[in-house]
């Protein structure tokens, strides 16, 4: 047939090598984005919607509507978030990104504190409690979608774009999968 007088060049080789040795190489350059994944998503599910929309109303709230407020908050600024980080995550370093991720930890005593009370900031609870939604929304998905391009982006296509996409995967959901186990003995907390 045509194709059978094509030789092994030194390229072919060293493409297939490099594909061969990649699974390593791969993992370890997909992994630092991947637990930045991980963590985002562990802190989004650790306390939304179980603690987020047990944040008392500031006053009466007959008809119920403090926690569908702030669920729309919440998913209003979570696709807001993603929007902003398709576009402006490549001028924001990895090292700031990382670092508002960890940073994002903090949101656990200030949701407890807001479910404590009513009262928690006075008469700005609520507007303290959508402040506070939004900042972590936005974050939420900003933060999730810079991990994903960039991880994606650290590796060639093909079989290595198909690795570090797994390992995404697989630290994404194993980060929803520890926030919910964590979001039960949590919302039992309480200041």
């Amino acid at each position: 047939g045509r194709g059978e007088g094509i030789a092994k060049t030194p390229q072919t080789l060293e493409t297939k090598g490099t594909a061969e040795e990649g699974g390593g190489s791969v993992y370890r350059k997909v992994l630092p984005y991947g637990v930045g994944a991980f963590l985002d998503f562990f802190v989004t599910l650790a306390l939304f919607p179980g603690i987020t929309t047990s944040i008392p109303p500031a006053g009466s709230d007959p008809m119920g509507w403090m926690p569908v407020i702030l669920i729309t908050v919440f998913n209003v600024g979570d696709l807001s978030g993603r929007m902003l980080s398709a576009a402006f995550q490549r001028f924001v370093s990895i090292y700031a990104i990382a670092l508002f991720t960890v940073a994002r930890l903090g949101f656990v005593p200030l949701f407890l504190y807001l479910k404590s009370s009513q009262h928690s900031f006075g008469q700005w609870h609520f507007e303290a409690a959508v402040a506070a939604i939004l900042l972590f929304a936005l974050s939420n998905g900003f933060m999730a979608t810079a991990f994903l391009i960039r991880g994606q982006g650290c590796v060639r296509e093909g079989a290595e774009r198909n690795i570090a996409s797994t390992v995404l995967v697989l630290c994404l959901t194993s980060g929803l999968a520890a926030g919910s186990v964590t979001a039960g003995p949590l919302t039992q907390l309480s200041f």
